[in-house]
């Protein structure tokens, strides 16, 4: 199953929720997981959805092409990132080596969902 995450920011509107679900259902997207909330302070809507990509009824070329028409609608920031693709992590650590470690650990136990591809420091040596 291909799964692709939809990640959304724009300025406050009534209907956001509904026209981008509607969006995804006329494209016979379907929504597995979705989670959204407004920064009060300021009055910034963000959205993430994750999209079963193998049941839509176009290339994801081709959705992502219709999608910008209701970006530019909202004034959106977004991306549309294929989830098979490992993210690549850049671990930034001080001094201390404890969170270092514990980073470090998880990659190597695959719990962060990517491969580290360095350790950068502002400090010579750990502690």
């Amino acid at each position: 199953m291909s799964m692709h995450r939809l990640l959304i920011s724009c300025p406050d509107a009534h209907g956001l929720v509904a026209k981008v679900s509607q969006f995804i259902f006329e494209h016979n997207g379907n929504i597995k997981e979705a989670h959204h909330h407004l920064d009060d302070l300021n009055k910034r809507f963000f959205m993430r959805i994750e999209i079963e990509s193998t049941s839509l009824s176009c290339s994801i070329e081709d959705f992502q092409s219709d999608f910008e028409i209701i970006a530019k609608t909202y004034n959106m920031v977004w991306c549309l990132n294929d989830t098979s693709k490992l993210k690549r992590i850049l671990i930034m650590g001080s001094k201390s080596s404890h969170c270092v470690a514990d980073l470090l650990h998880r990659g190597h136990e695959n719990e962060l969902e990517g491969e580290i591809i360095g350790v950068l420091s502002n400090h010579q040596r750990l502690s």
